[in-house]
């Protein structure tokens, strides 16, 4: 509908329309259609008027003496936040935040921790990597691999559709330290896709220490690959050494250089420390050196083995500043640069993550996760991230822990209230607030203060036209693993 049409009605802002002051100015977020409009506090008064207004909103823009009131209207229109006052978000074609209950579980992607095993002893894993080495069964693989692509080989109900599998090798440990257990779990992947008719795709999220075999296969095979690397030198090798102590920086920069000749968008995920926060610009300094696509900074959770190395927490007001530098610098170098708690740019969802209910984790223990963080029994979080487990070559799934699960939404946590970010965030991390609070629904609050602060200036940039909203399509993003 154009202006002229629209302002024959009674009109208000959309439901989903977030209003919040920053800086002395007004801006509007609408999470549906990413919608980003700023104005001054006297314009946002007579749009509420506008609003509350029964008579169509042409008359009340024509007597109006606001300036600029009318070219403000303009913007919400064209961002698709005002409506007639009539049309809900559901006649528009936009459902809530709910996930409905009593759905099958189909796994749109299975994820296998291959190893505890590590290489690395890096001051923060939240695994305690290779404390406790352990392999998975190739038999639970396979069990856990066929009842994924029957799944998915189920899931179309266009006969000339051809469904893609996925397979991630994630961390616990370092995937490629078991390299041989990885090339046949890969191998007993394709050939199940194979069999039910499925395209297919492996991917593997590395500490980025492996050797010249292992990435000609990466290369050759077309894997996948996200790599961990906390930065400059100095940082990585003091945060992610060797078990002897040696620092790992020339062999993850290197491969991480091998993989950009090759043609990859290749993407890193750092993890910052309290120590490091300063050291976050020149880590999208050396991204842009080594040609990356994208750096993800996650500051560091305090579990595991940071527990024990004592490793300084992130300071919520500084690590937010520097993310909101590094993210213009990265606009600058054309390095995208991510926070999982950045959501302003992102399509609306309604929930965190696929933690949610939806993952598909096979643990070296047989159990089914949906959380990369949560793999041992002994684990408090096991009790709520654990849904299942591959017993005698059969996956068993609990559905009420499945269910329970999906009820994470946005409009479910209560706690997050009005919060502007409510419908993108959806109350963040779910293994991050569980660690914080105990509870899946009870948000951290330090990490609420970075994403409030971040996604409302991000929002102001983009409103005030400062920078272009970011082209989902061109965003590459690293698994996040903490």
């Amino acid at each position: 509908m154009d202006l002229a049409d629209l302002l024959r009605h009674p009109v208000s802002l959309s439901e989903a329309t977030r209003c919040f002051e920053h800086r002395g100015r007004h801006y509007f977020f609408e999470p549906l259609c990413r919608g980003y409009v700023s104005m001054n506090a006297d314009i946002r008064r007579a749009v509420a008027d506008m609003a509350r207004s029964s008579q169509p909103a042409a008359q009340y823009v024509e007597t109006c003496s606001v300036p600029g009131f009318r070219a403000s209207v303009a913007k919400l229109v064209e961002a698709d936040l005002l409506v007639p006052s009539d049309c809900t978000d559901a006649a528009r074609g936009r459902g809530g935040s709910g996930v409905p209950k009593e759905l099958p579980f189909r796994p749109r992607k299975l994820t296998i921790f291959p190893t505890t095993s590590c290489n690395l002893r890096c001051t923060y894993c939240y695994a305690r990597g290779g404390a406790r080495p352990r392999n998975v069964d190739l038999g639970q693989c396979r069990a856990a691999i066929d009842f994924y692509t029957e799944q998915l080989a189920g899931s179309s109900d266009d006969p000339s559709e051809r469904p893609s599998a996925g397979l991630s090798l994630h961390g616990g440990g370092e995937p490629t330290s078991v390299f041989s257990l990885v090339r046949e779990i890969v191998r007993i992947f394709k050939e199940s896709a194979d069999a039910r008719g499925l395209r297919s795709h492996v991917s593997v999220v590395s500490n980025g220490t492996f050797g010249p075999e292992i990435l000609e296969w990466i290369l050759s095979e077309k894997i996948g690959v996200s790599l961990s690397l906390d930065g400059i030198q100095e940082v990585q090798d003091r945060n992610r050494p060797f078990r002897n102590g040696r620092g790992s920086y020339e062999l993850v920069a290197g491969n991480a250089a091998a993989l950009v000749r090759d043609g990859r968008e290749v993407a890193v995920r750092a993890t910052v420390t309290g120590e490091d926060v300063i050291h976050m610009r020149s880590a999208v300094e050396l991204a842009r050196e080594l040609g990356l696509a994208s750096i993800h900074f996650e500051p560091v959770s305090i579990c595991g083995r940071a527990e024990d190395s004592r490793v300084a927490e992130c300071d919520p007001d500084d690590f937010a500043a520097t993310l909101l530098d590094c993210f213009s610098k990265g606009l600058e170098y054309d390095v995208d640069v991510g926070y999982s708690g950045l959501r302003c740019l992102d399509q609306f969802l309604g929930r965190f993550c696929s933690a949610c209910g939806d993952n598909f984790c096979l643990t070296p223990e047989g159990h089914i996760s949906t959380c990369y963080e949560v793999l041992e029994q002994d684990d408090p979080a096991a009790r709520v991230f654990f849904i299942g487990q591959v017993d005698r070559g059969e996956v068993r799934i609990d559905n009420g822990s499945v269910e329970h699960l999906r009820t994470r939404v946005a409009d479910n946590m209560h706690a997050c209230g009005s919060c502007f970010l409510r419908m993108n965030c959806a109350g963040d991390c779910l293994i991050k607030c569980f660690r914080s609070t105990g509870d899946i629904f009870g948000p951290d609050a330090e990490r609420c203060r970075i994403a409030e602060t971040v996604n409302k200036q991000i929002i102001a940039w983009i409103a005030d036209g400062v920078i272009e909203p970011r082209d989902p399509n061109r965003c590459v993003t690293a698994e996040v693993r903490c």
